[in-house]
């Protein structure tokens, strides 16, 4: 038999395993968020005079949750939609430059948003921008030691824009690093003390988030 008649095998060809981000995922999330409370008098009498503004610097730890779901299309784009809750203890005082023996102290408890996404892909990873709604718990505190403390407790409204790199490292596991801008706007809030009534604060308020996360994927990125 010559070596023209033996059977010629077809080269094996190893696939390649192809991922996508289409699916749904749950993950967790830690980080650090800082940003400032203006302060301002709308009375003029209480803690500033009118027109005047006193900036409260906060910053903190945060961790909680997230939830969403991305669709993959043309090659390489992804749109998604996410939900976060972070429970947050960014805080700050500061002493009252206009009547010295005061303290005005301002706390977020947990910051929370609902957004759309855009992402690029190259394999593994994924480049993306989000924005949509917001929400804060905030605290705020006017005290003068043993004399009152005037204290208010409000859930706000506003937007948030953020940007992030996520990175598919295992299976259906996935690592992201986000950046994110919340903007609360300004708002006029009733501060209460049991003793001596209510007094105005017209607050304005802006916070910036680092978060690392972690998602499982309910179906891809195998």
């Amino acid at each position: 038999m010559f070596a023209a008649d033996l059977p010629v095998k077809a080269p094996v060809i190893a696939s390649v395993p192809y991922v996508t981000w289409t699916g749904c995922y749950i993950g967790a999330h830690i980080g650090g968020g800082w940003g400032h409370e203006d302060f301002s008098d709308p009375t003029g009498v209480h803690f500033a005079p009118a027109g005047a503004v006193i900036q409260v610097d906060t910053s903190g730890f945060l961790g909680g949750g997230q939830i969403g779901c991305d669709y993959q299309f043309a090659t390489n784009w992804v749109l998604g939609i996410d939900g976060d809750v972070s429970w947050a203890g960014i805080k700050g005082e500061t002493r009252d430059p206009f009547f010295g023996n005061k303290n005005i102290d301002a706390r977020t408890n947990w910051l929370a948003s609902a957004t759309g996404q855009l992402g690029y892909t190259w394999d593994r990873w994924m480049l993306y921008g989000k924005g949509g709604v917001a929400w804060a718990r905030d605290k705020y505190d006017t005290t003068n030691p043993l004399i009152y403390d005037f204290a208010g407790i409000e859930t706000r409204t506003g937007w948030i824009v953020g940007v992030g790199l996520e990175w598919a490292f295992w299976q259906r596991w996935s690592a992201k690093l986000e950046f994110d801008h919340y903007d609360f706007g300004s708002r006029t809030v009733t501060l209460f003390d049991p003793n001596l009534g209510s007094q105005l604060a017209s607050i304005k308020e802006q916070v910036e988030v680092v978060k690392f996360g972690i998602n499982y994927r309910f179906g891809s990125l195998q």
